[in-house]
């Protein structure tokens, strides 16, 4: 472990905050995990030196890593068990691709994939939502007198509310 005056800033003594030092750990990156299906977020999956998986929420700033790679990582481990990595601050160490590398990269790309995915569909929501709010802004202003538009907002509502309008009649022959 390095001191304090080795110029990277890790040591044993805590910050003036209180807060712990990070000290340096080895973790294998294992690579993108979907972390909602619903916005396509993505999170970082690491595994620590224990064995045990982490997830980490992305962030912009985070330097690109490889699949299957080990990376030292300033880490701070608190006595509640929670943990803060320091992933801006990473070092790589070795790329030793075992049994399980593989499969890693291919959950890291499929993860990658679904993201991109969920982001084209809701980009493609949100212009079709987009045009049917200019049609219905268009109607609305087509109509000239407010009680007009009262009842044309009325309709809107109940449509998007009940799903079938009671305004509209249909017209037999």
């Amino acid at each position: 472990m390095a001191d304090a005056g080795s110029g990277d800033g890790l040591s044993d003594s805590p910050t003036p905050s209180g807060e712990p030092q990070p000290k340096p750990e080895t973790w294998t990156y294992i690579g993108w995990r979907t972390a909602d299906r619903v916005t396509g977020e993505l999170q970082m999956e690491w595994l620590d030196p224990d064995g045990q998986v982490r997830f980490f929420s992305s962030s912009r700033g985070i330097p690109h890593f490889t699949v299957g790679a080990k990376y030292e990582i300033p880490i701070i481990r608190r006595a509640d068990g929670r943990l803060t990595a320091h992933l801006g601050r990473t070092r790589f160490i070795d790329r030793e691709a075992d049994d399980r590398t593989l499969g890693w990269q291919l959950e890291d790309r499929a993860a990658v994939a679904l993201a991109a995915r969920i982001r084209l569909a809701k980009k493609k929501a949100d212009q079709d939502i987009e045009e049917a709010l200019k049609t219905i802004t268009a109607l609305y202003h087509a109509s000239r007198r407010w009680e007009e538009r009262q009842a044309f907002l009325a309709t809107v509502i109940e449509v998007i509310t009940t799903g079938k309008s009671q305004h509209r009649k249909e017209v037999s022959r």
